[in-house]
Order: C-alpha cells, then sequence, then structure tokens
C-alpha cells in the first residue's frame, strides 16, 4: 500500500530517498562495510572491513576498490585504494581495509566514508562523527552542582545562577521542593539531566 515502502500510490518517490541513493544499498552489486560503531572521538582510529554482495551476470576482473573520507561541506580528510582484486558472484566477499587516525580533528564533525568499484556503478557510503577528546567547559558565573548543597544557596541567596544537573538517583529534586522549605526568598531555576530514565 502507499502507506508503506518507498513510492506513494501513484508510484512517486515519498521524499525521503531517491533512485540513486537507494541503489547504493540495493542493486546487484553493493559495497558493503563492517564498522563496530558510528561516534568517535579524535583520540582514536577510524576503522571499516570492506566487503562487496556481487550478483551480477559476471565476475569482476581485476576491479578497483577507492575510498574516500569528506565532510558535509566537501573538505577530503584521506582517499585512497583498497584494493585491485577479481571479485566472483556471490555474498560477502572481502575487499580490504579502511584505518583514519582522527587526531587531526579538532571540532565536532560528520564525516563520510565512501566506497567505490572503479568503472562500475557500484557504490556506497556511511556517516560517522567525530568530537574531541578533551573539552573545556567554559561555566562563567554559573555554579554547576548536582545536589542543592550550601553554596549553591549561598549563591542563590546572593542573586547568583546555579544549574543543578541531578541524575536519576537525585531525581527527587524534580518531585519535591523539601529543600526549598521557608526559601520562598530565593529565586530558583532547576535544569534537570536525568539519565536512565524509563
Amino acid at each position: 500500500t502507499a502507506l508503506v515502502g518507498i513510492l506513494d500510490a501513484f508510484f512517486d518517490e515519498k521524499g525521503y530517498i531517491d533512485a540513486p541513493a537507494f541503489r547504493r544499498f540495493c542493486s546487484p552489486t553493493v559495497p558493503l562495510a563492517r564498522i563496530p560503531k558510528f561516534t568517535y572521538t579524535n583520540a582514536e582510529t577510524f576503522r571499516a572491513d570492506v566487503e562487496v554482495s556481487h550478483f551480477g551476470p559476471t565476475p569482476l576482473t581485476n576491479a578497483e576498490i577507492t575510498y574516500i573520507i569528506q565532510d558535509t561541506y566537501g573538505k577530503v580528510y584521506t582517499r585512497g585504494i583498497i584494493n585491485r582484486k577479481d571479485i566472483p558472484i556471490g555474498n560477502l566477499y572481502s575487499l580490504g581495509h579502511v584505518e583514519f587516525p582522527l587526531t587531526d580533528i579538532d571540532t565536532p564533525r560528520k564525516l563520510n566514508l565512501e566506497v567505490r568499484i572503479e568503472g562500475t556503478e557500484a557504490v556506497n557510503d556511511w556517516d560517522f562523527w567525530v568530537y574531541p577528546a578533551q573539552i573545556e567547559v567554559a561555566e562563567g558565573d554559573v555554579y554547576t552542582t548536582d545536589t542543592l548543597d550550601a553554596k549553591a544557596l549561598t549563591i542563590l541567596k546572593e542573586g547568583g545562577k546555579v544549574l543543578i544537573t541531578a541524575g536519576l538517583e537525585k531525581s527527587e529534586y524534580a518531585v519535591t521542593a523539601n529543600d526549598l522549605k521557608n526559601k520562598s526568598d530565593i529565586p530558583i531555576l532547576l535544569f534537570l539531566s536525568c539519565t536512565g530514565y524509563q
């Protein structure tokens, strides 16, 4: 029906993918990559094991498999040849590996690995994200704590700013005002970051 699938009732595209993008992962020959995760720090190395699913009419002889890693703006970080080899008809045939140290990525960045079998229409790509391993948090004049402690109350009494980031075990601050009894003269704004809540 038109409620499922990639086309509507009039066989028009629904807008979330077009034919060229769809053929990257649904065609007679599809490059594949085994990537352990998609979020990294710049202290790590990106690794991918590249394979292919090939069910074309004939095997591919002396196929050249290339790769490129670039960002959303088209800046190329690395490119190269993974392998040159014959590709038989079959599934999950190993082509080689890609390794890329991420040490030069100093700002949060969305990158894209593209693998191509030269001389054919076979191409596929995968997004991954890189973040700095160490960051400096500029708190400014905001006191950050996970407890409404004496220091927080003192700062609030003096008109200062307090950010309370209470985890699940301290999320009672979201539902009780016990710590605020008889302290109605203190303006308080609680930002709660409850992790692990279900």
